[in-house]
């Protein structure tokens, strides 16, 4: 039996550390009825830190078709604080997700997005934000992209994200090229990025349509964390005590 033990030990150890390393990571859901519209507003952002300097967002329309253009997916807001600076590096579609009614850039849509910080006048007291129309708070589009339709970007409802184009869509939207389902940024932490993490991210909210006053909401929930590799290690030792502790009761 000791051998048997001594064989299971070396299995979950191994195990462990064939795992992955998890990045720091939250989800974060929000969603609200659009009076406009009337359709459920749902918005998802998965954002995860390396740990070496890039932070990547994947933001999600995850509500019904779009009525009207104020049902577009157009911008995610927040603060960093700490004093650490983030830098757009790209703008690329999610796999699975397409852009409709326009050019794709072969997935690169960093033309058509920016990121912005100093901001002031943002909702929820945000300080930055990643953006595809300009609410008066966005010059430039900025995630190394070339601008894949006109107007200039960033303005109006252009590569705004959309959950899917189906029947009784508005047509003002059918005539924009709109982005199904998702897209991922990447942004790099300045060089001084050693104590950085995701707890520096705060004032989450989704923005929808082309103005501020459009629908506008917080999560719904504080962000759920992806487990790292010390927590991997604790669970792997509480699973090594429990099949200890059995295996004592049978001798």
């Amino acid at each position: 039996m000791l051998k048997i033990l001594g064989c299971a030990f070396g299995v979950l150890l191994v195990a462990l550390f064939a795992m992955p390393a998890f990045a720091d990571s939250i989800t974060i859901f929000g969603s609200e009825t659009n009076p406009e519209s009337g359709s459920l507003l749902q918005a998802q952002a998965v954002v995860s830190y390396d740990g070496n300097g890039t932070l990547t967002v994947v933001l999600a329309n995850v509500d019904d078709v779009a009525l009207k253009p104020s049902d577009l997916l157009t911008a995610l807001f927040f603060s960093v604080s700490g004093g650490y600076m983030l830098a757009p590096v790209s703008a690329v579609l999610t796999s699975g997700s397409a852009v409709l009614n326009g050019p794709d850039g072969g997935g690169n849509v960093g033309g058509e997005w920016a990121y912005g910080d100093g901001l002031v006048g943002a909702p929820n007291g945000a300080t930055s934000g990643i953006s595809s129309s300009g609410f008066g708070l966005f010059g430039t589009a900025n995630f190394n992209g070339v601008n894949l339709a006109g107007p200039v970007a960033v303005d109006g409802m252009n590569y705004g994200i959309d959950y899917g184009i189906g029947p009784g869509s508005n047509n003002a939207v059918l005539s924009n090229p709109t982005i199904s389902n998702s897209v991922t940024f990447n942004l790099s932490v300045a060089d001084d990025y050693a104590g950085f993490s995701l707890a520096n991210l705060s004032n989450w909210s989704f923005q929808y349509g082309t103005a501020l006053d459009e629908p506008n909401f917080p999560p719904d929930e504080p962000g759920i964390p992806v487990p790292e590799p010390a927590t991997w290690s604790i669970v792997g030792i509480g699973m090594l005590g429990l099949f200890a502790g059995r295996f004592r009761n049978k001798l």
